[in-house]
């Protein structure tokens, strides 16, 4: 676990000096997100036993709705039909997961969690122009009643894919692969010079 969670705490895009160039007012924001752990959680959902293990465990039900987010601190938004991806702080220590393997053990296992924390970065976007930034490379309808606040959906964004989870009407946050952070975070910026994208800390 120790070295799990170096993996998070240590940045892909360290190397790009992002707090140096930080600042100003612009179109589009760009910021890291806070290092958080995710897992990818199976299970059925007309499961009643696994149900009641996820809200026992978690405080939240299970989003049924495709594309559904539920919880503030405990985030889970549902990937398919079977699926679902639990968000939680880091500064949780774990509890989170914990709590939730310990219920679903409880309940005689009737789902799955893997933690797949070391494999995602999350880099917020959000301002009044953050739509027409990432509509350069998605096809996705960004309408606030097509895709509303509150909802995920899983696409291609620009050079890789991404979990794009939209937190208000021109607030978004993208979970991609650690391994193409570093790219996509450049690819946000040369195509944020025409919206006038700054850096946030």
């Amino acid at each position: 676990m120790a070295d799990d969670l170096s993996d998070i705490r240590r940045s892909p895009l360290a190397g790009l000096d992002l707090g140096s160039r930080a600042g100003g007012a612009g179109g589009v924001l760009l910021s890291e997100g806070a290092a958080r752990e995710s897992f990818i959680l199976r299970g059925q959902a007309d499961d009643a036993a696994f149900a009641r293990a996820v809200e026992a465990a978690l405080g939240i039900g299970l989003p049924q709705e495709p594309a559904a987010a539920v919880g503030s601190d405990a985030l889970l938004i549902r990937l398919g039909p079977d699926e679902w991806r639990l968000i939680v702080p880091l500064a949780d220590g774990g509890q989170f997961a914990a709590r939730l393997a310990s219920e679903l053990a409880r309940a005689g296992g009737p789902g799955a969690l893997v933690n797949v924390s070391s494999a995602t970065t999350v880099i917020a976007v959000a301002g009044e122009r953050a739509t027409d930034l990432l509509a350069t490379g998605t096809g996705i309808d960004f309408d606030p009643t097509a895709f509303p606040p509150g909802q995920s959906v899983r696409t291609r964004v620009g050079n890789t894919q991404a979990l794009i989870h939209r937190q208000a009407v021109d607030a978004f946050e993208l979970h991609v692969p650690r391994s193409h952070a570093r790219s996509f975070w450049e690819w946000l910026e040369d195509r944020g010079r025409e919206f006038h994208a700054a850096i946030a800390l």
